[in-house]
Parts: C-alpha cells; sequence; structure tokens
C-alpha cells in the first residue's frame, strides 16, 4: 500500500514551501482551543514573534475502480490555518501560501521515479490534481484566523 509513502511525500513537499508554518500528517483536534492553536505556532524567517500558522494532511477518501488494472483514487484533505492580523495584511500572505501549494502539486512527480503513484486527478486528468475548495476566515476559541481547505488528488495503479 502507498498511503504512508504518499503521505510523506506530501507533507515533505508542503514543508519544503517557506514559511508555509507546521505541517501535519494528520488532523490535529482538541477540545482546548489553546492547545489546539499550540499545534500551528509558528515563528516566521527573520521574525522572534510566534503566530498561528500551519497545516494538515488527512485522507478524506480513497475509491477504486478497474480499467484494466486496479487504481486508487486518494484524496488528501489539506487544511490551513494563520493567524488574522488585519494590520499587516495576512490575507495577502495567506493567499499566496495556498499559491504555493497549488504551484508545488501542478505536475508534480513522486519522490521515486519507480512510484505507482502520480499527483493527478485521476477521472479528470485535465485538472489539476490540487483544488481550492474554501477560503474563509473562522474563530478557533477566541482567535481569528484565515482558514483553507484544499483537494489534492493521487492516482495509485495497484500492483500486486
Amino acid at each position: 500500500m502507498s498511503y504512508s509513502v504518499i503521505l510523506e511525500d506530501i507533507r515533505a513537499k508542503m514543508a519544503a514551501i517557506t514559511d508555509i508554518g507546521v505541517v501535519h500528517h494528520y488532523q490535529r483536534w482538541s477540545a482546548d482551543w489553546k492547545k489546539f492553536l499550540a499545534h500551528f505556532a509558528y515563528t516566521t524567517e527573520g521574525s522572534d514573534q510566534q503566530e498561528i500558522r500551519g497545516w494538515t494532511i488527512s485522507r478524506a477518501a480513497a475509491p477504486e475502480h478497474l480499467r484494466g488494472a486496479y487504481f486508487r483514487h486518494h484524496i488528501f484533505r489539506l487544511r490551513g490555518y494563520l493567524g488574522l492580523r488585519d494590520e499587516v495584511a495576512t490575507e495577502l500572505t495567506f493567499q499566496e501560501l495556498i499559491e504555493d501549494i497549488c504551484d508545488t502539486f501542478r505536475n508534480a512527480t513522486a519522490a521515486d521515479p519507480a512510484a505507482n503513484w502520480y499527483y493527478l486527478y485521476g477521472d479528470e486528468p485535465d485538472e489539476d490534481s490540487a483544488q481550492v475548495e474554501l477560503i474563509d476566515i473562522r474563530i478557533f476559541g477566541s482567535t481569528l484566523c484565515h482558514y483553507a481547505e484544499l483537494v489534492l488528488h493521487c492516482m495509485e495503479r495497484i500492483v500486486p
């Protein structure tokens, strides 16, 4: 099964983006909002001030079909958080981070050239593998944050 290999490849590619923040390879939650937000505490390059800035990666679905061979369509949900600070226009920063993620996965390849999976939208190969589904502002506890959900598609050819 390539799930863990694909997950690590996604995490590594995201972590390589400058000032992306903390990247978790699973969905982080806590009933205590301060603990939840602590999962995303990050200090940007050249700053000494911590802020909320991070992403989680979790697989949302993995349908499989037979078309001459078995193919599994891994669907990953990337959730992003950035503490909102109007005085420094954090919305612009957040939008650029979203663009950086999309750019990273556009025409991306697996780290292993012999891999049997690809970043593509499977049944709709003309569409990019990374789709931005939601950009919003949310309150976590008493902290106002930019929030986004991206969906990343990977097609795996099942090799018995």
